[in-house]
């Protein structure tokens, strides 16, 4: 997995050779690194990243096309960790795992077919996941997460923060 926006924050790798890996059979995929050396661990903004990227470095407008980076950060990476028979896709036997978008938003407009996938890749970001389906489950409905108390985890996390500074 290429992790663009930590290579760049830490200045090591360079750019990930993507097309010539590619055509290697190298099954591409990206991810965040860690939080000290990406700091958003934003997916979208990787997916972004990644992309434009191999587009500046080429001088090449149509190199890692939008659907091209969608397979990245889905069914490919899904290979990447050995479960492709489970996830990465919607298909019948495997987990109901999705996102849904929303739409509406006004950096995903226009939203019509033709600039759907792009407007995924390149204007997307998490606050436009309304809705989140684990295993079939909903755990996200209308922006809010039902499986925990974020504001309880929130504020648990500050008196550790706290704890930790005063050491």
């Amino acid at each position: 997995s290429s992790c663009p926006v930590s290579n760049m924050k830490l200045a090591t790798g360079g750019v990930a050779p993507v097309p010539e890996l590619m055509e290697a059979g190298v099954n591409v995929s990206f991810g965040t690194d860690g939080n000290t050396t990406n700091n958003t661990l934003d997916m979208f903004a990787e997916m972004k990243s990644l992309g434009l990227l191999q587009k500046s470095s080429r001088w090449d407008p149509v190199v890692c096309g939008a659907q091209q980076l969608l397979d990245f950060a889905t069914i490919n990476g899904a290979k990447a960790v050995g479960m492709a028979d489970k996830i990465g896709s919607l298909e019948p036997g495997k987990y109901a795992d999705l996102i849904i978008l929303d739409g509406k938003a006004p950096n995903m407009r226009p939203l019509v077919p033709e600039n759907m996938i792009a407007n995924i890749v390149y204007s997307g970001n998490g606050l436009n996941t309304k809705t989140v389906f684990c295993q079939g489950d909903m755990v996200m409905q209308d922006g809010n997460i039902l499986t925990l108390d974020k504001d309880d985890i929130l504020s648990k996390s500050e008196d550790v923060w706290r704890q930790l500074c005063i050491r």
